[in-house]
């Protein structure tokens, strides 16, 4: 299951604020092998940087929307947890 990330870049230009965004799909299973919100958090950076979005140096820039991600996140970490107490 893929859901959403948005990542959003505010600049001041001549004293308007403008956004630069971006949308792009993240698999919810295979983040799944991740254990805290921390290292998602890394890995959607890391994907950031090596899909050339933004520099590395702008990451401290960058606001996330992935509440709906790690809300889903959440639940599947919680469901695997279930599956594997029922299996043993």
């Amino acid at each position: 299951m893929s859901i959403k990330i948005s990542v959003v870049k505010y600049e001041k230009i001549n004293g308007k604020k403008f956004g630069k965004s971006f949308s792009f799909p993240m698999d919810v299973e295979r983040m799944g092998r991740y254990k805290t919100s921390t290292s998602i958090k890394k890995k959607v950076e890391e994907y950031i940087v090596n899909n050339k979005f933004f520099k590395k140096e702008e990451l401290g820039d960058l606001e996330y929307d992935m509440k709906e991600f790690l809300k889903a996140w959440r639940s599947y970490l919680k469901n695997e947890g279930l599956n594997k107490m029922k299996a043993s």
